[in-house]
């Protein structure tokens, strides 16, 4: 057999080949992988709003606030633990870190999370004991993957309100949050593909009208919610329903 060159290989085969002249293929580092397979998942602002607008419908929510920004902000969580070891009512930590770029955040007064679940809440495998059999978190794995995401809530069984930070799929807090609240769930994906500047730089352009686009056909298939999408920057609504 001739190689790319016009020269006879020595009988190998056109694999053989192959592998001697160009090397093996080699799997992905898994945190890549994770990373390539999320951007699959969730490709823009808009596609974070919506899955994590879906979430907050099926949980049963009758209003949903959403906010986004392009504005640069500041995480700080108290009174949790780090390092993803849950220990309820204990003030062990203080976590502060700046954040930028876009972030989106979608307040709901849905059935909320039980404490128990937040061990697994953002993992792959994170399929939440939920009364709707729609929700297996693996959308808020694919998003925190790719962002900072921070998930606080109370659920209707609990008088606790549990806070969960996750920063390209590594658990940074996981505890007690600092207040407390009514029954419900505030999530907020912010530094959206910090880890994929390219895809980040593409990002940084997108409208909110794109973000208006993607939400719209969910409050479709659920009229009589309250509904308001808001750009945080500006303070102007560009979606405002009420029940």
């Amino acid at each position: 057999m001739q190689s790319p060159g016009g020269g006879v290989m020595d009988g190998r085969t056109a694999n053989e080949g192959a592998t001697a002249l160009y090397g093996r293929i080699r799997a992905l580092p898994p945190g890549v992988a994770a990373r390539l397979r999320s951007a699959q998942a969730v490709a823009s602002v808009g596609s974070v709003a919506r899955e994590l607008v879906a979430n907050a419908l099926d949980a049963g929510a009758t209003s949903v606030k959403v906010r986004e920004s392009k504005r640069a902000s500041q995480m700080i969580a108290m009174n949790a633990r780090v390092g993803g070891v849950f220990v309820p009512d204990v003030a062990a930590a203080q976590v502060r870190f700046s954040v930028a770029e876009r972030s989106v955040e979608v307040m709901d007064d849905g059935g909320g999370i039980c404490p128990d679940d937040f061990r697994i809440l953002g993992t792959s495998n994170g399929r939440l004991q939920h009364p709707s059999p729609t929700i297996l978190g693996t959308a808020l794995a694919s998003i925190g993957d790719i962002s900072v995401l921070q998930m606080t809530s109370r659920s209707l069984v609990s008088l606790r309100t549990v806070t969960k930070i996750i920063k390209g799929g590594k658990v940074l807090l996981l505890g007690t949050a600092p207040f407390s609240r009514k029954p419900g769930t505030t999530v907020k994906a912010t530094d959206i593909f910090f880890n994929m500047p390219v895809r980040q730089r593409y990002i940084a352009d997108e409208s909110s009208e794109n973000i208006r686009r993607s939400i719209e056909p969910l409050l479709l298939a659920k009229p009589g919610i309250s509904f308001t999408l808001t750009d945080a920057d500006s303070g102007s609504r560009l979606i405002s329903l009420t029940k």
